[in-house]
């Protein structure tokens, strides 16, 4: 069983990238994970380069990972655009909480938690703005646990998806 000391939480380094788009891959959904939405490494160097991706390692191996990126960085994502429009009163300096992504072998452990409130603590007194689809009962659990509320409700492509936002 893994403990919070386990893991070293830091933000991500350029060098951090080719390690963050294999775990990226090997939890989309056409490989059995859950993620839905796959991002090149050029975006996540280009995100990089403004707002932190905080990041885990476990025995030096990127084990789970959270990004911050403004609107700009994410508008060419109609999914991430549907939740902001659900989400109207955001604040203007709020940011986009996620992907947050954890290695299978390492959930249940409280990484996910632990990666949301190194972003919280990166970013401090800002809005962050996530969604989380309504089937994802554990993902609605650790962001309550990190203070997030949900916010709007919103429908994509038929699935059916909550809107949730955590002051900073």
């Amino acid at each position: 069983m893994s403990t919070a000391s386990d893991y070293e939480i830091s933000a991500a380094k350029p060098s951090d990238v080719p390690e963050i788009v294999a775990l990226q891959r090997d939890n989309l959904i056409m490989n059995g994970g859950s993620r839905s939405v796959e991002f090149l490494a050029s975006w996540f160097e280009r995100v990089l380069s403004e707002m932190p991706i905080m990041v885990a390692h476990r025995n030096s191996r990127l084990v789970g990972y959270i990004v911050a990126s403004s609107r700009d960085h994410t508008h060419h994502q109609s999914l991430i655009e549907a939740k902001f429009r659900a989400y109207p009163t955001a604040a203007t300096d709020s940011y986009n909480s996620g992907p947050l992504c954890v290695a299978h072998r390492e959930r249940g452990h409280g990484l996910a938690l632990l990666l949301l409130n190194a972003q919280r603590r990166a970013l401090p007194g800002r809005e962050a703005i996530a969604f989380i689809r309504q089937d994802n009962a554990a993902s609605r659990v650790v962001h309550e646990k990190a203070g997030y509320r949900e916010v709007a409700k919103f429908v994509h492509d038929r699935i059916s998806y909550f809107t949730v936002a955590r002051a900073g």
